[in-house]
């Protein structure tokens, strides 16, 4: 080994000596990089995952109205929300193809692979609606067993929220953000099968035992994610929450359901289904607006974050190339200088060994 070094030119000695550190510096680069590249990538799949959670909530949104409207539907026998079942399904479809042509777009086909499971479960769960919507028609399901249908396919749909804040672990706030997000999707689900409830027993006049028992429960189910959500939610949201949530309606849902509560035993609440339906929609519509300023603050966060992550990960990359490439010119410019150095430092040598001192002067040695 010590013979075949001695035996290198200069040029490739120092070279050798360079290309050392130059490879080290090179892999902790590229590794760097890789490592930029593999968080934009990461923070660029929750950025279009977001776009699908926002797709499933509008989705879900609408179908919790045909849920409401089909409790009513149901327990005044077709009497009352005929005509208003009947336009919110269309409604429903608009959105249900909204939500198909979302996930078929193949730009998103990676993304939806991690969230197969979900996405099966939802598209099960929707290939049923028709024949569920059929069966109302004609009085042949109860209202139980049509609201545990509407509330399994929204619960599906909202899982996938939840699969997003899991994949956006690595990222703290986007994470925060998204878990604020599902647990507000929640609190407003458990208004919407309060709405549903509530339709069905101001239509019926009363309580069943069952419809009762459901109310009860929601009540303290809202609670738990309504604390779980000022919790995680940031200072802005809740602001923002605290003007939109005032006005009428929401006041007088909420005297309609207490007293309803309070009253539970009677059979003549005083309270039309259709106006109960009105002002409680009119609040879960105020809280549809703050659920979509939660999902537009996710994406802004999500996009700038990738943004910022893509940007570090390109400037690694040219900064790489500029070091490399002054790094290798720098060893050709010191190698070559070095060499005609020795060269013309041999050749004076050799010359004086020979005795040739005129010719030196002759030169040139700078």
């Amino acid at each position: 080994m010590k013979r075949f070094f001695d035996s290198l030119p200069i040029r490739w000695k120092i070279i050798l000596t360079v290309i050392i550190p130059l490879i080290l510096s090179l892999y902790f680069s590229i590794d760097n990089i890789l490592d930029s590249n593999q968080v934009a990538n990461k923070l660029n799949k929750i950025a279009t995952m977001s776009e699908i959670a926002v797709k499933s909530s509008e989705l879900v949104h609408e179908l919790q109205k045909e849920r409401g409207r089909t409790a009513g539907f149901l327990n005044s026998k077709g009497v009352k929300f005929s005509l208003e079942i009947k336009n919110q399904r269309e409604e429903t479809n608009i959105f249900l193809n909204k939500y198909k042509t979302g996930i078929e777009n193949k730009e998103i086909d990676d993304v939806t692979k991690s969230l197969s499971a979900e996405m099966s479960k939802v598209n099960q769960f929707l290939s049923q609606l028709n024949s569920n919507r059929e069966s109302i028609d004609k009085f042949e399901i109860n209202t139980e067993t049509a609201l545990k249908y509407y509330t399994q396919t929204i619960n599906s749909l909202i899982a996938i929220v939840d699969k997003i804040a899991n994949e956006a672990g690595e990222n703290a706030e986007i994470s925060r953000m998204i878990y604020s997000y599902k647990s507000y999707l929640e609190l407003k689900e458990r208004n919407g099968i309060l709405r549903a409830t509530m339709t069905a027993v101001f239509a019926k006049n009363m309580f069943t035992d069952f419809l009762y028992k459901r109310a009860v429960e929601i009540t303290s189910e809202m609670n738990v994610y309504n604390s779980e959500f000022r919790i995680k939610a940031s200072q802005e949201i809740l602001n923002y929450e605290k003007s939109k949530l005032q006005g009428e309606e929401v006041e007088q849902s909420a005297k309609f359901y207490e007293f309803a509560i309070q009253n539970h035993d009677s059979t003549n609440f005083g309270i039309s289904a259709d106006k109960w339906f009105a002002v409680i929609t009119k609040k879960i519509d105020l809280m549809k607006e703050v659920e979509d300023k939660i999902s537009q603050s996710i994406l802004s966060k999500a996009t700038d974050y990738s943004g910022k992550a893509k940007w570090n990960r390109n400037f690694l990359i040219i900064l790489l190339f500029v070091i490399l490439s002054i790094s290798f010119l720098l060893v050709f410019i010191i190698t070559k200088r070095i060499s005609s150095r020795l060269a013309l430092a041999t050749d004076i040598a050799r010359r004086i060994s020979k005795g040739d001192l005129d010719s030196l002067s002759k030169l040139n040695i700078t």
